[in-house]
């Protein structure tokens, strides 16, 4: 529905007898995730306000005080120096994901990237297997500099440095991000005023990320997987807008720095000791499970790792 109304800025619709709207525009994307958060702060995944199930009380979930409450006491533990803390965690992990990849070379197996990323840390990297084969030389031979400065040991400082992985993750993220859209629901009336209409409480937003991330009006060749995008020439604040891996605003995803800094460890790990092509049996596009709201739900990322010398 975001494609089939290519110069409307918002878009309506009825989800049975409710109305949501689909969000086109990163201006007004940016009021309701950012400035005029206070009218948008809840996600409508629970009908019942009040009898929220004890396992789903989750800052994922929880709305309101509650949700503040939990914010404001998790925020903590994810500032810089709590993630240089947790790092030697991260490289223990890193370590094992090399072993268990070595493991598969020395039986000369196909692995399935998903699977043996979801076990380090999300499926957020598996996503990696789709473009690296273009570019995996030129983000190795950046490891093996950054890696030659700090003693051959993967830290924090040195994963800070690698700007090409940084750039070649995010790409793979905006072509394959977690989550296919977001989504926000009115807690008060609300007027538009650009647009000059208003909507009541209860009614909700819904922001396409797959659908921004493949938008042609802000990405040049959406299809392509070009890494360098997120150059610091390249990436510009209109881009910054539609970027929404993590989300933004207030319900930004709390562990976003976390999960990227993860994630590039886990690849800087990988591919300093191994290379990959992709298995007989993989396709290019991999179909994902339409009726999951997680994009990443795909079957199998087969690849064929070798170890490099």
């Amino acid at each position: 529905m975001y494609f089939k109304h290519p110069d409307e800025k918002v878009v309506g619709f009825f989800r049975s007898t409710t109305p949501e709207l689909i969000i086109r525009d990163p201006e007004i994307i940016k009021k309701i995730l950012i400035s005029d958060f206070s009218y948008f702060y809840g996600r409508g995944f629970h009908p019942y306000k009040r009898n929220i199930e004890k396992l789903i009380q989750n800052l994922f979930f929880v709305e309101g005080d509650l949700w503040k409450m939990l914010r404001i006491q998790m925020t903590p533990a994810f500032t810089s120096g709590k993630l240089k803390a947790m790092f030697p965690l991260i490289v223990e992990r890193a370590e094992n994901l090399q072993q268990r990849t070595l493991l598969a070379v020395k039986k000369n197996l196909p692995i399935d990237a998903r699977e043996l990323t979801a076990r380090f840390t999300t499926d957020f990297i598996g996503a990696c297997g789709f473009g690296l084969d273009k570019i995996q030389k030129k983000v190795q031979n950046e490891i093996d500099e950054v890696l030659k400065k700090h003693d051959n040991k993967l830290s924090y400082a040195a994963v800070k440095e690698m700007t090409c992985l940084e750039w070649t993750f995010k790409e793979a993220m905006r072509i394959f991000p977690s989550l296919d859209y977001l989504i926000r629901e009115c807690t008060r009336k609300y007027i538009f005023e650009d647009l000059g209409f208003s909507i009541d409480e209860g009614v909700k937003m819904m922001i396409s990320v797959a659908a921004l991330h493949k938008d042609p009006k802000y990405w040049h060749n959406p299809e392509e997987f070009r890494p360098e995008r997120f150059s610091r020439e390249e990436f510009t604040n209109v881009k910054k807008d539609v970027y929404l891996v993590f989300g933004d605003g207030p319900r930004v995803c709390i562990g976003a720095r976390l999960g990227l800094m993860q994630s590039l460890a886990g690849l800087a790990a990988i591919l300093s000791k191994f290379s990959f092509t992709p298995a007989p049996e993989r396709v290019r596009r991999p179909p994902v499970v339409p009726t999951s709201d997680i994009v990443q739900n795909i079957n199998v990322i087969p690849l064929m790792f070798h170890e490099r010398h």
